[in-house]
């Protein structure tokens, strides 16, 4: 299998879990270090009888790779299968996903519970690293009752329990962790809104001074940042183009980002690289002139802390996207990527900050939706306007 999304689960895939040859246990500090195997993830979506989703924000000790899902919120309960789950007498038909799905909702709401859950579809998912390692399998089910647990504290792995409707899904989307987000659109795709994209908080800062705009690589920094200039004459300096003028660099083009990213990281790396290239980005806006520039790709937060440190009035958004039309953005800008060339360059180290950058961010805009929607979002945002 090749791509990004869900599916709904094969009839090869059940066969194949069926046979227990076709499984092997790996110690998972062995199993985090490759891609030759496939982790089994059971990945439980439940709701109550009336259609009430359970949905939660994963906490600071959870197991969640921090870049990826830590403080975002979910409608997935995930859980390794464990040997112990794929050797129990009841799990030969399934390879312990059954098992595996109990006892993960189980140990997270602190509760026995009977799961009357079904397989019904997997997320294969090529477009980060730790989407391949894993396979998930997706069990829909139900939930007995909808009661809001006691109080969990602000230390546990999963926080801020609550039931949704499919309608309320949509309007956390934006909140949501790239998993859940392929569930909403699969389970709740009959309430969609028109308009996906969204900006929070609704109400800009006060004063709108330089923008600085921030994200992972293919969020669509660079074509709002066209946009900007076109709509509102906005200066557009690139931070990638400024440091290309630091070293010296041509312009590599995109098939050759990793080499530039080499280049990139060395230099940041060093004791003066953050604070030399915020100083030339800022000597660059001054002297073009009044009126507003944006800064387009920022990387690390000590460049960010610099330049702040010399102007004061920017303001800091970051471009969030979903993982597969982040992808989909990048094939359109190399023809002929795949999705494996495309977590390289995304995931390499000098872009490692930049999931982080959400919590430096004086706002975030989710592009989730068709280009003129997002930008429709984003320029009443800026005109101060709330609806």
């Amino acid at each position: 299998l090749v791509g990004i999304g869900y599916n709904p689960i094969p009839l090869g895939l059940v066969e194949y879990l069926r046979e227990k040859r076709n499984l092997q246990y790996v110690p998972r500090r062995i199993a985090e270090t490759t891609t030759e195997y496939k982790q089994l993830i059971a990945y439980v979506w439940l709701e109550t009888e009336d259609g009430h989703v359970m949905s939660y924000t994963r906490g600071k000790y959870s197991s969640a790779h921090r870049t990826l899902l830590l403080g975002r919120q979910s409608v997935g309960f995930g859980g390794h299968v464990l040997q112990q789950d794929a050797e129990n007498l009841f799990a030969a038909s399934d390879a312990g996903i059954q098992q595996a799905a109990e006892r993960e909702v189980s140990e997270e709401l602190k509760t026995k519970i009977s799961l009357h859950a079904q397989p019904v579809g997997m997320i294969w998912d090529e477009s980060s690293f730790e989407g391949q390692k894993h396979i998930g399998i997706v069990m829909r089910g139900i939930i007995p009752w909808r009661r809001q647990p006691a109080n969990r504290g602000r230390e546990q792995s999963i926080n801020q329990i609550q039931f949704l409707t499919k309608r309320q899904l949509w309007d956390a989307y934006h909140a949501m962790e790239f998993w859940s987000q392929l569930l909403i659109r699969e389970f709740a795709s009959d309430v969609k809104p028109q308009v996906i994209s969204t900006i929070v908080p609704a109400a800009r800062p006060r004063t709108i001074g330089h923008i600085v705009l921030v994200g992972e690589i293919a969020n669509g920094k660079s074509s709002i940042a066209t946009a900007l200039a076109q709509k509102h004459g906005y200066r557009v300096i690139s931070a990638s183009g400024t440091l290309r003028r630091i070293l010296g660099v041509a312009d590599m083009g995109e098939k050759h980002r990793l080499e530039f990213q080499e280049i990139a990281l060395k230099f940041i790396n060093t004791d003066t690289g953050p604070a030399t290239l915020a100083r030339a980005i800022a000597d660059e806006i001054l002297a073009g002139g009044s009126g507003v520039a944006v800064i387009d790709g920022v990387r690390q937060i000590n460049t960010l802390a610099a330049l702040r440190a010399v102007l004061p009035s920017v303001i800091v958004l970051y471009i969030d996207c979903p993982r597969d039309i982040a992808c989909s953005n990048y094939q359109t800008r190399l023809p002929g990527a795949t999705i494996s060339q495309f977590a390289a360059v995304r995931e390499h180290e000098v872009e490692a900050e930049l999931p982080l950058f959400r919590y430096e961010a004086d706002a975030i805009l989710n592009n989730a939706d068709k280009f003129e929607n997002t930008m429709s979002v984003l320029l009443r945002w800026l005109e101060g306007r709330t609806k």
